[in-house]
């Protein structure tokens, strides 16, 4: 833990250290980026080596299509967290799209990051996707029918589909 809050000090005032590349080779979680673009690639470059299979934690809009563009690119990537309404729409919407890319995927989360994260996530979704978990974006009875459309379609594997609190109807 001491070497998690060194690192994240570090991280916090954007310098690359190898002590995060440390954190990411032991399997340990990176969250809350909330610095600029560029100390966020830095952060991300670890994920291209076959060998790291690290969840990424995704909060605040600042980086997040940049970040979103290097997801895109991490195609070992299992796990997807991105929840939070601080992540902006268009961040948010970035950040959605990018989990198609990654053939891997297993898990994404986007509780919480708004309408257009759920609407764009529900065109991208991967094939080998296992949970699901799209509560509190107040996705409504139309944004929940398009998400469970596009699970239907694009991920036969899916065994877990989480969607409180999103102002559905009883009909």
């Amino acid at each position: 833990m001491l070497l998690w809050r060194q690192t994240w000090n570090k991280v916090r005032h954007s310098i690359y250290d190898p002590a995060i590349d440390y954190c990411l080779e032991w399997n340990m979680m990176l969250y809350d980026f909330s610095f600029e673009a560029e100390a966020a690639r830095e952060l991300l470059k670890p994920l291209k080596r076959k060998e790291i299979s690290t969840a990424i934690y995704l909060s605040r809009g600042i980086g997040a299509v940049a970040i979103s563009e290097t997801v895109k690119r991490s195609d070992l990537l299992e796990d997807f967290q991105c929840y939070s309404a601080r992540v902006e729409s268009v961040g948010g919407s970035a950040l959605s799209e990018a989990p198609g890319m990654c053939p891997h995927l297993r898990k994404i989360d986007v509780q919480g990051s708004g309408i257009q994260a759920g609407l764009t996530l529900s065109k991208s979704i991967s094939k080998n996707l296992r949970e699901l978990n799209i509560s509190s974006l107040d996705l409504e009875d139309d944004g929940v029918i398009s998400i469970a459309n596009g699970s239907k379609q694009t991920a036969p594997y899916l065994e877990s589909l989480e969607m409180a609190g999103n102002g559905m109807r009883i009909s």
